[in-house]
């Protein structure tokens, strides 16, 4: 039987008498001690984090289901799975994390910094002001169609004296209609 000193203390117990055959959160447990554990011993929630003080060659290897939740980092933070570690020894842990405190919550009262929130007209004026700045007249479907052309042409400009040259500088066929004759070809309606 091996012995494990709690530090702090909690519910007047100072130590508990273990063996190696159980884990250490099942120990604890049975000794009637609040350790935190929602996924029943199988190293997947790590809440059952205890911190070592003492003692850490009287502990059983680090599993790998416990390396794969906590890291190989045992020798900075001294923390082990307790439902992963078997006392072989003596052992002095830390239980301040299960000390049966609950953790603060959030205050649920409005914080000081204030908000100014605008009335719906002021928002709608703003929305009809800021979309007349932005209207801008339409040019006509004609002229559209004049500038798309106008793109492909051979024309210099004063950043490239040669001209364009787009993929070959050829330009784009024309798409067929469904009965066969170009889109250029068509007859304008007027």
């Amino acid at each position: 039987m091996s012995k494990v000193t709690l530090w702090p203390p909690q519910k007047n117990i100072k130590e508990v008498e273990v063996n190696s055959d159980q884990s250490l959160l099942e120990q604890l447990k049975g000794a009637g001690l609040t350790i935190e554990s929602d996924c029943g011993g199988h190293a997947n929630c790590g809440k059952c984090v205890v911190k070592i003080h003492t003692g850490e060659d009287h502990l059983s290897p680090s599993e790998f289901k416990e390396l794969k939740l906590l890291g190989n980092v045992f020798h900075l933070t001294r923390e082990r799975l307790s439902c992963q570690t078997h006392v072989v020894g003596d052992v002095t842990i830390d239980l301040s994390a299960h000390s049966g405190v609950p953790a603060k919550k959030p205050s649920k009262k409005p914080s000081n910094s204030k908000v100014h929130l605008k009335k719906s007209e002021q928002l709608k004026a703003e929305a009809m002001e800021l979309s007349r700045q932005d209207v801008t007249p339409e040019t006509p479907p004609e002229q559209q169609e004049a500038d798309w052309f106008r793109h492909w042409e051979k024309t210099a400009s004063k950043d490239d004296p040669k001209g364009k040259h787009l993929d070959g500088n050829k330009r784009p066929r024309m798409f067929k209609t469904p009965d066969g004759t170009n889109e250029s070809e068509k007859p304008k309606k007027e």
